[in-house]
């Protein structure tokens, strides 16, 4: 059997992904978005039946389905990761937490979990354990397909602490792996603006 992780949604920055095996691809619209996710054989999981209500954007449905599957199997990567982001897109940063580090104690170098917890934690306001988690992205060498937002907030953290040059670099980053050119942009403005003052 063969082990495949895959980026398998993502709508409002949440990342949906999902490890199986002898599964098949299949595209499809959610919600206007192209997705790509697993359908799998056989009998469905309570885990797959939570990604399930997730894509479809039933979110309290999947909240209540992978509740279920965390208290059946607490050491389930998947389902901590998406328990995770169901809560994290209810604005819950407490429980998203709990979830999405538990997520990250199974998969320690997991950029998807990393990168979740980050936002929560920027979210908080929390920049410097925000701002480890957003290298540990960088730093995992693992394909990941938000990487611009990464440099954006990096971007964002740095500039907090005057490093506007710096700033400047991860904004160039950003750009390069194709986020929001307006919010660049804007923010490049700002950030000459404050280099400019000094």
């Amino acid at each position: 059997k063969t082990r495949v992780q895959l980026c398998a949604f993502e709508d409002g920055g949440h990342l949906t992904i999902l490890d199986a095996s002898e599964a098949r691809g299949t595209e499809a619209l959610v919600n206007g978005d192209r997705v790509l996710f697993h359908v799998m054989d056989g009998e469905r999981t309570r885990v797959e039946l939570g990604i399930t209500d997730w894509l479809l954007d039933r979110v309290d449905q999947a909240r209540d389905t992978l509740e279920q599957a965390v208290g059946e199997v607490p050491g389930s990567f998947t389902a901590q990761f998406h328990l995770g982001e169901v809560y994290r897109r209810k604005e819950d940063n407490a429980r998203a937490r709990e979830h999405l580090n538990a997520a990250l104690r199974i998969e320690s170098d997991s950029p998807f979990a990393a990168f979740a917890l980050a936002e929560v934690l920027f979210a908080t306001g929390e920049a410097d354990a925000a701002g480890e988690l957003y290298r540990k992205v960088i730093l995992s060498n693992r394909p990941f397909p938000r990487l611009g937002r990464v440099y954006f907030q990096l971007a964002q953290l740095v500039h907090r602490r005057r490093a506007s040059r710096q700033a400047l670099g991860f904004l160039e980053l950003a750009a390069k792996h194709g986020y929001d050119a307006e919010l660049i942009a804007l923010w490049e403005l700002r950030v000459s603006l404050a280099l400019r003052d000094h």
